[in-house]
């Protein structure tokens, strides 16, 4: 993570660090119609787009509301997610050609994929926008309303921010209702539910980040693990509630934003914050590396076997994915990005230093 320690909201990173493990769950291969601990995890995708609006309005902001830094913005966030997510489609990639995906097919949803764009939909690859890495398609939704926060950060203090929460709300709504969920995003069936979920969460976190300027001693201070369990308690109904619907709706538009103010003020220990630290800095490798790791390991071992395995199995998981998602962040994405940053520092010696954010919604 990039903010100075003293800058840090560390139990954001305890969100972030819980939300990325309940992705890594959601694609244990569990066996016939089981779907894990947390039914709700795909809701992970909604808090990480608040996180991102809070934490990206909270740096930049007060820059891009004065029309100042837009490009250096964009740059800055295509670095900060683009270094993992390319190893990760790279390693996806091989393994699916090594498994019999046909070249051509191939070829065009890796050409796609690296450009950050969804892949042509096509039986080999499947019903996924980004078939290697499937989370992927929140990333590109992300840089999608990095670039709207960059053009219209000058006109969010007047109407315009209430009205694309509005807008944003109603869209969940009418996503909710058609689909009985929010699990809206990974699938060409379902793409532009994906932009809805990021039009309310992200701009729900940078009005999150206005009223945490103005009255941040006016909520609760409460303990980062009490907040840390109410996010998977939120994660746990069963899929197939009654209310389903309407249950996902209030979590994306009431509890994930309660929950990150809550986070910002929340009260941590020296303990807590060395978990939230170590957990929100490897979350984005979590995220997107994950993937290439359930698929390397059904290239050892058959699925069934996999998910048969059950809860051992899905710990070997955790802990490999941790430990590869260490060693990227270590050796790969920090060296990469420091190395470009100063090479953008050097070409720019007149500006001003680039400001280095978290990236919230990049797990």
């Amino acid at each position: 993570m990039d903010a100075p320690q003293t800058d840090r909201l560390i139990a954001l990173d305890l969100l972030r660090g819980l939300a990325a493990l309940a992705i890594v769950t959601r694609h244990f291969p569990w066996p016939g119609d089981e779907v894990g601990f947390l039914p709700r995890d795909y809701l992970a995708v909604d808090l990480f787009f608040v996180l991102s609006g809070f934490v990206l309005a909270r740096a930049w902001w007060p820059r891009l509301s004065q029309g100042e830094g837009q490009a250096r913005f964009l740059l800055d966030r295509l670095i900060r997610l683009y270094p993992l997510y390319l190893l990760a489609t790279l390693l996806a990639a091989a393994i699916a050609l090594a498994n019999g995906t046909p070249v051509g097919t191939w070829a065009i949803a890796l050409g796609a994929n690296l450009l950050f764009l969804p892949a042509p939909p096509d039986p080999a690859t499947g019903i996924n926008l980004f078939p290697f890495v499937y989370p992927a398609w929140s990333l590109l939704w992300e840089l999608l309303a990095n670039l709207v926060l960059a053009l219209v950060a000058f006109r969010l203090r007047g109407p315009l921010l209430p009205a694309m929460l509005l807008t944003g709300a109603l869209l969940l709504a009418t996503t909710a209702q058609q689909l009985g969920s929010l699990d809206a995003g990974p699938r060409w069936s379902d793409f532009v539910g994906g932009g809805f979920r990021v039009l309310y969460g992200f701009f729900a976190g940078v009005a999150l980040c206005w009223l945490h300027s103005r009255f941040p001693t006016r909520i609760a201070a409460l303990p980062d693990w009490l907040i840390g369990l109410a996010l998977l308690a939120i994660f746990a109904p069963a899929t197939e509630w009654a209310f389903g619907a309407a249950y996902d709706f209030i979590a994306a538009t009431l509890f994930f934003p309660l929950l990150v103010l809550l986070g910002a003020n929340a009260h941590t220990t020296p303990l807590s914050r060395r978990i939230g630290a170590g957990l929100g800095g490897l979350s984005y490798g979590l995220y997107v590396l994950h993937q290439p790791v359930v698929q390397f390991a059904t290239m050892l071992l058959p699925t069934e076997q996999i998910g048969a395995s059950g809860v051992i199995g899905l710990a070997a998981l955790v802990l490999v994915t941790l430990a590869v998602s260490w060693a990227a962040t270590r050796w790969i994405d920090t060296p990469v990005r420091c190395w470009t940053r100063r090479r953008l520092r050097a070409q720019r010696s007149s500006a001003a230093p680039i400001v280095t954010t978290s990236s919230a919604a990049a797990p």
